[in-house]
């Protein structure tokens, strides 16, 4: 019995051979089908009994390492299999292959470097992007050096993005006009809530984790955030740290920038605004207080509580940190801008929170999180009340999270932005010139 037989039956079963019939045609297509309508487990399957893919082996490129172990499991479970035979997956430092694997399961990376270490992707008949919309350098590249091959060495060669919410037109285009592919999926009922958020408040302040991982970020877009250093979907590098705090994600940074300085930079330094950063010399740390009694000749406590905080730091204090020769550290803000990190001790009314700027441009923002579940009450109570007297409705008290903070042990988490970091890298003056796509063209 083939694969194609063996299919259970999913939403995207309707479309496959219309699938088949486009990539056997043109060469390229785009399936845009809902979440759970069986894309990324199904088509691979599928596409096995296709008369074009010969001996070769289909590459299925998931953008997260969790999201390609479980899909070649699940795919290999529907055969009857483990994986590592005919379907296996490959990764940074794990990978289960053998010489019978027909469909690999690969991170964004190792796509890329197969490219690289073979330009002509030898053995390789069909090379498909699975949730192509979450956007991120890595995949962008990966999809860029495959359709050079495609156009360049390999016209038999086929490529496939799919996505559950991208413009399949868009894609289209940048795959010479390739045919689109709808799935309809199935509908289910959803209520929408949505979460409130007081003035002044960072995004990521908004939600919680597990007792062990610290506190997830998961926003990687802001709708209303575009220019030349902001992009409405961008790359995170985030971690945490057990046992630690603010000031050894510091020492991470420092680490991080200057081996990324000497290994990838013209002469060790960054660059912004013709301005040349050196992130081997001693780097500057202010506080918040002092930056804003420095340089917007306010205080940062009382900006905060009237909300002229985040235009102050925009107009005054981020343009004086530009001239500086070396990365700047801003530390300590106000409380009630870092609801989740923990207090200071010898100042309460400020919190363990930092930002990294180097020639002027936010690069990271890092905190000490804060572990005591009777304080985190306290100050989710505060901000309610706070709410109150704004005339804005409470919001719900997260009692899971709090459940579990005591379970929790010191910690420091922080998040930084891989786009701006190869922005001054490169010399670059907008964040357009180092994403291989913006948003706008798809």
């Amino acid at each position: 019995m083939t694969a194609r037989t063996n299919l259970p039956q999913l939403p995207v079963g309707a479309v496959l051979p219309a699938l088949g019939e486009a990539l056997a045609g043109k060469g390229s297509a785009v399936l845009v089908a809902p979440p759970g309508a069986g894309k990324t487990t199904l088509v691979p399957l599928f596409l096995l009994d296709a008369p074009w893919l010969g001996q070769g082996r289909i590459v299925l490129l998931e953008p997260r390492r969790l999201a390609a172990r479980a899909a070649a499991r699940r795919m290999a479970a529907l055969l009857g299999e483990e994986p590592g035979q005919t379907v296996g997956y490959a990764m940074r430092m794990e990978n289960r292959v053998s010489a019978r694997t027909r469909i690999l399961v690969v991170t964004e990376g190792v796509l890329s470097r197969m490219i690289l270490d073979d330009p002509e992707l030898s053995g390789v008949s069909a090379v498909i992007f699975d949730e192509f919309h979450e956007r991120s350098l890595d995949g962008d590249f990966g999809l860029a050096l495959a359709l050079d091959v495609q156009g360049a060495l390999r016209p038999d060669l086929r490529l496939l993005v799919m996505s559950a919410t991208l413009d399949g037109a868009r894609v289209s285009k940048l795959l010479s006009g390739a045919p689109v592919i709808e799935s309809e999926g199935r509908s289910f009922p959803v209520e929408i809530r949505n979460q409130e958020r007081a003035p002044g408040e960072p995004v990521e302040d908004e939600s919680g984790g597990g007792a062990e991982g610290g506190r997830g970020r998961p926003v990687l877009g802001r709708a209303d955030e575009r220019g030349s250093r902001h992009l409405t979907e961008f790359t995170m590098l985030e971690w945490y740290r057990s046992n630690a705090d603010y000031r050894d994600l510091m020492q991470d940074c420092v680490g991080l920038l200057r081996q990324v300085a000497d290994t990838c930079s013209e002469g060790a330094c960054f660059k912004r605004n013709d301005l040349k950063i050196d992130p081997n010399q001693t780097w500057l740390h202010f506080s918040v207080q002092e930056a804003f009694l420095r340089f917007a000749k306010d205080d940062a406590l009382v900006s905060a509580q009237n909300g002229l905080f985040e235009e102050l730091l925009t107009d005054r204090i981020e343009p004086a940190l530009e001239k500086f020769e070396v990365p700047v550290i801003l530390q300590d803000y106000p409380a009630q801008l870092a609801a989740l990190a923990r207090l200071k001790t010898v100042a309460p009314d400020f919190a363990e929170r930092f930002e990294l700027y180097v020639g002027g441009l936010e690069l990271a923002n890092g905190f000490s999180e804060l572990t005591d579940p009777f304080e985190q009450r306290a100050r989710f109570e505060e901000a309610n009340r706070i709410r109150q007297q704004m005339g804005k409705s409470e919001l719900p008290l997260p009692e899971p999270f709090l459940a579990e903070l005591s379970a929790m042990p010191p910690a420091a988490g922080i998040a930084l932005g891989v786009d701006r970091l190869v922005m001054l890298t490169v010399g670059a003056d907008c964040i357009d010139q180092v994403v291989a796509f913006t948003p706008e063209s798809l």
